[in-house]
Order: structure tokens, then sequence, then C-alpha cells
């Protein structure tokens, strides 16, 4: 069993999730407040842009449906998406509206403010007529649709209702991960997936016992006409209710530690669509739904999971070796409070030869996790010239990965891996014999500096010429 190559419409809020990471070393002396000095700054997918690249890694085909703004943040939201695969053809950007942008600040993998970008978007009957005529075009290709209603104004009464009655004319199941507390505009909807918050502000009291859930979660369904309520519920799982089944069924949370919640909704409203879109049914849907939001949250930010992840047999997720350095922080946190010992090397790795497997083999046998800082092409291109490198940061990096002496890849942007050094601190900093008794960038940030020897006669340089020679 596994999904198949489905078509997935997107309608809803799509937004820029940007992480700025960075060091605390003062307080202000203008106020009393923290002084970040900037190390990186990362740009995800956020908001329904999340849903889409969720679907892609999951082996879908997203198509997205909206209207962001006509800036920066704008254009780059539209280029990401269509990076990862999506079908933009449906997706707008406007002068009228400044696209959704929440930044949060983050230091040593802590997060100690957010900062939003935002204005509602209020629909006119010219864009509800043209989302209509879209709808009519596009409709009979989709396997399944999903409205990731972030509460930003594109999933207002009319549009949701009007994507909701088509889907429903050409039997297609519509997933909706709903805000808000009039869930009437998802009436006819294939399946609804609040969590409790959101269960609550919908039935407008507190609801707490299982008995009240029970009740609540049957009433929302015999309300809106849906075919199935999933309620996500944290810690404990998630909770099924049925159209003409007076009982919930409970799928209890996997075990995982939690890194980060952001997205996990989206992880499970993704795994719904696609299950729905393949016709799985509906208690092996939920069962996969649950284990996809168990390693989402064991993830710093928002983060997709991929088809192989999904449908592992084991319950543990494959390692993913490829981190940013946001993803990083809580990671190496983690580690080092379970005593491990961090080792840190970097270069270049432009034709990864021989000399290069041994030098990770040795550095790898002086703790236990080995991270490797890569150079990105930028930075390869300033340091060794634009004819260099010769195999791109991406492959570079996938390379790397591969060995199992490597346990993490990160790729850095400026010429030395000093920032990244000082913000992961790591306990061992590996180098050639070749820099003993020079300055080694970052040196002051871990507990010591080993020389390691390097294979004679090899160097990528020395490679690349003979290779032109030839």
């Amino acid at each position: 069993m596994e999904f198949k190559k489905c078509n997935i419409l997107i309608y809803g809020d799509f937004m820029v999730d940007k992480y700025i990471s960075g060091e605390v070393a003062r307080i202000s002396p203008e106020a009393p407040v923290p002084v970040l000095k900037v190390i990186s700054t990362d740009l995800k997918l956020g908001g329904a842009g999340n849903v889409a690249n969720n679907i892609a890694s999951l082996g879908g085909t997203p198509y997205v449906m909206s209207v962001s703004g006509n800036d920066e943040d704008g254009h780059w939201l539209k280029k990401q998406l269509e990076r990862i695969g999506c079908n933009t053809a449906y997706f707008e950007l406007s002068d009228q509206i400044d696209t959704i942008c929440k930044t949060r600040v983050v230091s040593r993998g802590q997060q100690f403010i957010r900062i939003d970008k935002e204005q509602p978007i209020v629909h006119s009957p010219i864009n509800l007529t043209k989302l209509q005529n879209n709808l009519t075009q596009i409709i009979r290709q989709m396997d399944a649709i999903i409205i990731s209603d972030y509460g930003k104004g594109m999933a207002d009464y009319a549009s949701a209702s009007a994507i909701i009655n088509m889907a429903r004319q050409y039997d297609i199941p519509i997933v909706v991960d709903p805000k808000g507390n009039d869930y009437s505009k998802y009436t006819g909807a294939t399946i609804c997936t609040p969590n409790m918050k959101e269960l609550m502000d919908a039935v407008g009291h507190t609801v707490q016992s299982e008995e009240e859930i029970l009740s609540e979660g049957h009433n929302l369904v015999k309300s809106l006409n849906l075919k199935y309520l999933l309620l996500t519920r944290s810690e404990k799982g998630l909770s099924l209710f049925e159209k003409n089944r007076m009982e919930k069924r409970d799928f209890p949370a996997v075990p995982k530690e939690v890194i980060d919640v952001t997205g996990a909704g989206d992880t499970v409203v993704s795994v719904i669509a696609m299950g729905l879109g393949s016709k799985i049914d509906i208690e092996m849907i939920c069962k996969l739904a649950n284990k996809a939001a168990s390693i989402a949250i064991s993830r710093f930010g928002t983060t997709a999971i991929t088809h192989n992840e999904l449908f592992s047999d084991t319950q543990e997720k494959p390692e993913r070796k490829i981190l940013s350095q946001c993803e990083a922080l809580p990671v190496i946190k983690k580690l080092k409070e379970k005593g491990k010992k961090i080792v840190f090397t970097n270069g270049c790795f432009d034709l990864i030869h021989a000399g290069h497997l041994e030098s990770l083999q040795a550095a790898k046998k002086l703790g236990d996790i080995l991270i490797v800082g890569l150079n990105s092409d930028n930075s390869i291109q300033a340091l060794k010239g634009s004819e260099r490198p010769v195999i791109k940061e991406n492959d570079r990096a996938s390379m790397l990965a591969g060995l199992s002496c490597v346990n993490y890849v990160i790729v850095f942007d400026e010429l030395t891996p000093e920032c990244l050094i000082r913000e992961l601190h790591p306990n061992i900093l590996v180098k050639g014999v070749d820099w003993k008794n020079k300055p080694v960038a970052g040196s002051e940030f871990v507990d010591r500096v080993e020389f390691i020897n390097l294979k004679e006669g090899l160097s990528t340089t020395k490679i690349i010429e003979r290779i032109k020679a030839l």
C-alpha cells in the first residue's frame, strides 16, 4: 500500500515563514532588551504553502490557487512553489495586498519573538466569479482538494462554499483545515480537521471530558453534513468521528520527543488528502496521519514528510542528514543533553575523493556525532573563482549525507564556518594537519582543535587539472 501520484488542489492562505537565527551576548544600552547578532536567515513555505510542500514531498502534484502580494516575499513564494513542483497557473500576485510573512527570531534553538506582517483579504464579486471559472477549468483533473484556512481572508464563506459545492458535484473529496468560530462555510466537506482549541472555538465553550468531546464532535459532523471529522489532540493523538456512527475511534500518538509543533496540522491534512485521493481506507489514513504528525513535531520549524519516511516499516523516522542552521540548533542541543560528543569539520568537498573519505572517517572516530559544514556555491566561487564548484551544493550535500560516517551536513554561505561554529558550539573542531600553527576560524568556540593527517597526492584542484589535460 502506498499513495498514488495524486493531483491535489490547495486553496487558502499562503505565507512566508522567516527564521532569523543569531547569537545573544548582551543587553541593549537603549532598552532592557537582548541584542541579537544575526548569523543566518532562512525562508520557508508557510501556511497553505507548507501543505503544498508536504503534498509534493509525499509524491503528489500540488495545484495552488490563491492570491499573494506583488512584493519581494510574494515573488519568493511563487518561485519556491514552482521549485518544489507546484502548478502555479492560478496563483496570483496582487498590488492590492502584502504577502503574509511570519518572522521568528531564534537564538540557540529557542524562539523568543515572532513578528507577523499581514492584512486581511476581502473578496469582491469579481474575485469569486474568477474563482468559479478557474475551478471549472481545473477541477476534473483533481483527486482531492484542500482548503487550508488560516483565517487571513482567502477562505471566506463565499469561496469555501463555492469550492465545496463544486467538489461535491464531481464527487471529489475535500479536506478542510479550519479556523475561526463559524464553521458553516465548511458545510458539505468530506472531512474537517480541527485541533482541540479550534473545536472549542467552533462550539463556543470549553470541552474537556471524553463524553463532551464525543458529543460535540458528532454534533459538528451532523450540523455541517460532514462524512468525517478528525480531531487532532496533541499528545493524545487523533480522534475520528464518522457520519452515522455514534462512537469515536481514537488513534494514540506515536511517542516522540517534541521539538516544534509548527506545521504539524499541515502535515496531517496533506496525508489525509493524499490518502483519500488514493482511495485508501479511512482507518489506515488516520494511522498514517498520526505517524506523519509524530515525525513533524520532532523537527524544528515547518517541514515536509517524505513518502519513504511515511511508508517505512519502522516507527522511527529515517535520519534526515541535511539540515539548515535553524534546524540544526535544537538537534545538536538535544544530542548534547544526551551526553554525545559533537565533532565538526568543514570544507568545499567539490569532487569527493579518497582523501576526503579518509579524513571524514578519522574525524568521526574522535567523537559520537560528525557534523560537516559545507561551503555553499557562492562561498566557493568567492574563494576559488567563477569556474568552481564543479558540483552544485545540493549534490555535494547529498553525497556527503550518503556516507555512513557523516551524521549531519549544514551548508553555510560565509567564507569560513566561524559563525556556524559559534552557533553550534561543537566539542571538537577537526582540521587537516596543514592548518597546524595557523589561525583556525571558530577555534575559540570549541573545547579543542584536532589536526589529522591528509592522504598525500590527492586534492580536488589537482584532479580537475588532470581531467582538463586529458
